[in-house]
This record gives structure tokens, sequence and C-alpha cells, in this order.
């Protein structure tokens, strides 16, 4: 029976989240060295909350290997978010923009820039998140921030949803 391969392993990342009133959570997880044999497609891990508190819980898996003496977190290149936006209005004729995402994996949005370079625009209330693969998200838009994006053809996406921050570009399309 091969446990592992060469020096390349399953790394489990736990991020926790906790109540807004930022209670402390406990969690017990189970087994601690989740593995999954050569032939196996899956594995199950036992995640409970211990605590007295409600938290929300992310968990994100990443083949890990080390090289050079360092770290090396590898994502599926082919698992990728693939955005585009448009802007609509609401039946009370606000302005809305959708982020679409039609790729394989979810895209965890912190901050929406007109340019690669530039600042990340604000949008007041709104608090980007995720746009799982395959759907679509809308957030309010001001005037200000509308005829920002007036004119743009791309739009870039600070992205959080793997091992570092990246961006992400985000294609103008026609609508829904």
């Amino acid at each position: 029976m091969k446990i592992w391969s060469g020096r390349t392993f399953s790394a489990a990342a736990i991020l926790m989240v906790t109540s807004p009133v930022f209670a402390q959570a406990t969690f017990l997880i189970w087994p601690i060295y989740p593995k999954i044999e050569e032939k196996e497609k899956a594995t199950a891990v036992w995640l409970q909350n211990t605590g007295n508190s409600d938290a929300m819980v992310q968990i994100r898996v990443f083949k890990w290997d080390q090289n050079h003496q360092q770290d090396a977190y590898a994502k599926n290149p082919l698992a990728k978010p693939i955005l585009s936006w448009w802007v609509k209005n609401n039946e009370q004729g606000k302005p809305e923009l959708y982020i679409k995402n039609t790729g394989s994996k979810f895209s965890r949005l912190s901050g929406i820039k007109l340019t690669p370079t530039s600042e990340q625009m604000a949008f007041g209330k709104t608090a980007f998140g995720y746009v799982l693969a395959n759907s679509t998200m809308k957030f309010d838009l001001d005037n200000k921030l509308l005829n920002s994006l007036s004119g743009q053809t791309s739009l870039y996406g600070v992205d959080s949803s793997g091992v570092k921050q990246e961006l992400v570009e985000i294609k103008k399309e026609g609508g829904g």
C-alpha cells in the first residue's frame, strides 16, 4: 500500500471566521492528518464545533510539496475562475454590477480595480465575496462608480481564493 507519492501530499488549511461579535469557537477535526490512498477518490473528515458559539468555517485543500527547502503549494491550473461583468438597472432603476463566473473554480473577490495598477474601488457598503463556479452575483452601484465604469472593457478583481492574492481580469460582456 502506497501512502505518500514522493514528497508530495495534501495539506488541509482551515480558515475560521467567527461570529460578528468575535466570539471564540473551538473545533475538533478528525483525523488530524487525513490521507487519500492512491486508488481512492475521496476520504471522510469529521469537523465538529465544540464551542458555545456559531462559526463559519472554510476548508481549503492544496497539493503541498517541498522543493529547495521551501514549501510549494500548488493549484490546479485548469481550475480557475473565468469572470465577466456588465451593468444593468434593477426594477427600481438603480444600477447594479453583475459578475459572472463561467470557470470551474470559485472566485473570492476582495476588491475591484479599473486597471492592474490602480487603487481598489470603494463600493461603500458593498462587500465583495464569493462568485461560485457557473454562478452570477450582483452588487449595488452608485452614480460615481457607474461613471467610473463607463468606457471600461475590463476590470481587475483582487482574488484571494488561492494560496496568495492575485489579479484576475474581468472582461465586459453584453449581459445575462
